[in-house]
């Protein structure tokens, strides 16, 4: 069983801002600030990646690229993607998601979600998303469905 994790914070913030105070690049304009956290593991045929924070115009390119070379660039049939934990999902996070259920799809494979909750859950629910592709309550019980397919 493979881990690995992938941190980024807020790019771009100036070192002083012109009032002399020092900018907070952990806080972005509408999101909690979150530093996003991309974690991988690997469960047989299925990878399993952990979203946690921020998914917005500042995170979404370095969730783009970790998922592409984690999932894509392997031999993984099944993807688990938990965004339980994601606390700010706005539309450029949700077009890196909904990308990556194309690209997986594009590439024969299955893809499942486990949504997040609050205003983040809303806006996939707005998208449609349960269109796409399967949403699980939790981790576990994308877990135990696909282990049942393969029983």
């Amino acid at each position: 069983m493979a881990a690995s994790n992938f941190v980024r914070r807020g790019a771009g913030v100036p070192a002083e801002a012109p009032d002399g105070e020092r900018p907070r690049a952990d806080k972005g304009p509408q999101g909690t600030g979150d530093a996003l956290q991309v974690t991988r593991e690997a469960r047989d045929q299925t990878l399993v990646v952990r979203v946690v924070g921020d998914l917005d115009i500042r995170t979404a390119a370095t969730f783009r690229q970790q998922v592409d070379e984690w999932f894509l660039a392997s031999d993984h049939r099944r993807l688990v993607l938990n965004l339980s934990r994601v606390t700010f999902l706005d539309s450029t996070g949700l077009g890196a998601v909904l990308g990556r259920v194309r690209r997986v799809r594009d590439a024969g494979r299955q893809m499942v979600i486990v949504p997040p909750g609050g205003v983040s859950r809303a806006v996939l629910d707005v998208a449609a998303l349960g269109r796409a592709v399967p949403l699980y309550r939790s981790e576990r019980a994308a877990l135990d469905e696909e282990a049942q397919t393969h029983a």
